[in-house]
């Protein structure tokens, strides 16, 4: 099984939230053995001079045992932090902290060199010529070439978009597997817990069950079946390609380059690449992401539990008609409207939505792969990401 760092699992969280635990009380059991060897240290010192030395040295290593052991469980508290939002901000996301999940069965992770080499490797996996009969190799490139904006604008287009298109079906692969077992645990407890809290649904489910619809619960922020299943959804591949191009500049900007951000995400955490005409007395960074595949769930998760995007989930029950969901889109910048009007350009002057019609090769594992379902509605540019 292929190994990637990956933002915010909820499997993982929970792990670490068990060992934080375990850490506190092992903490509280060397606290009071201290608070039980103290006095007796201090009578044995009093009496015997000579073992001051030893017992000093006794107390400081313990002292700095307990130190160290705190100092990390503490830095990763600071680590795991929510997506949050600003008004009339980008989606924003706290430091990424690197956790290791395993990457879909199937996948192969590609590190790239050039963009000579990237347009190679995207031939050789048959990513290159891409027609709508394709299916989409399962092939995850893991970052972008730092000299990218060096090709011809048409040819720099399409490395872009299809390396970034297996990314997209990954990820969206991964929150579809996550509806389908959603919707077949809340078909199997019935429509009476709707409205029930997810931490309180147990009626007939094993205890596999329970944990997956807590740690679903926990990872979109939802109280309850009925806005789980609102949050628990995939997005147009045209509309997240469209977004992508558009705050990464088609692959090129300092931020895509240097952090693997494709989407111009924010976060207030110790590390980021701090933008160049920051505003005096602002203090955001860019996040900073090990994979373009992260960068990917990061944002379709931003999307999917932040109230700024209710409208974008409301207009999905209805369509899933990229252009049409855009519209959902206006608090994802300052520009508002022009924004939505710049994503909807870009899907239609690049014809993306014919992404939209293709599905992600079996892999030769699973020897089947996830339908990706979109809807094939089309109505007929970019805006560069400044730093």
């Amino acid at each position: 099984m292929i190994k990637c760092l990956k933002l915010g699992c909820p499997a993982l969280e929970c792990l670490q939230q068990t060992v934080r635990q375990l850490y506190q009380q092992i903490n509280g059991i060397i606290l009071n053995g201290l608070r039980t060897a103290v006095p007796v240290l201090r009578t044995a010192v009093s009496s015997r001079p000579e073992i001051s030395v030893a017992a000093g040295l006794f107390a400081v290593l313990i002292l700095v045992t307990i130190i160290s052991a705190y100092y990390p469980a503490n830095q990763q508290k600071q680590a795991f932090q929510p997506i949050i939002s600003a008004p009339g901000l980008p989606a924003v996301a706290e430091s990424p902290a690197q956790m290791e999940v395993e990457v879909p069965r199937g996948i192969a992770m590609r590190k790239n060199v050039s963009a000579a080499d990237l347009i190679s490797q995207l031939k050789e996996e048959n990513l290159w010529e891409i027609t709508d009969q394709s299916k989409i190799p399962q092939v995850i490139f893991s970052e972008l070439p730092e000299n990218l904006h060096e090709l011809e604008i048409n040819i720099k287009k399409r490395a872009f978009l299809h390396t970034l298109l297996p990314v997209v079906m990954a990820a969206l692969t991964e929150v579809a597997e996550e509806r389908t077992e959603l919707l077949r645990i809340s078909q199997e407890i019935g429509t009476n817990f709707d409205n029930t809290y997810v931490h309180e649904v147990t009626r007939s489910l094993t205890s596999q069950e329970i944990l997956f619809l807590q740690n679903l619960g926990n990872k979109y922020k939802a109280e309850t079946l009925n806005e789980l299943r609102d949050k628990v959804d995939i997005y147009p591949v045209s509309m997240i390609l469209a977004q992508s191009a558009i705050e990464s500049s088609w692959g090129t900007s300092r931020f895509a380059r240097q952090g693997n951000n494709l989407f111009g995400v924010w976060t207030w955490g110790i590390s980021g690449i701090i933008p160049k005409r920051r505003e005096s007395g602002k203090s955001h960074k860019i996040a900073i992401y090990d994979s373009i595949l992260d960068s990917v769930k990061a944002y379709i998760l931003t999307l999917n539990r932040l109230p700024a995007y209710q409208e974008l989930r409301e207009l999905r029950k209805e369509t899933r008609d990229s252009l049409t969901l855009a519209q959902g889109l206006r608090l994802y910048s300052e520009r508002r409207y022009e924004y939505v009007n710049d994503v909807q350009r870009v899907i239609s002057y690049n014809e993306l939505q014919r992404y939209d019609r293709l599905q992600p090769a079996a892999s030769q594992e699973n020897e089947k792969s996830t339908i990706l379902e979109f809807a094939e509605n089309s109505h007929g540019t970019v805006h560069i990401w400044l730093d």
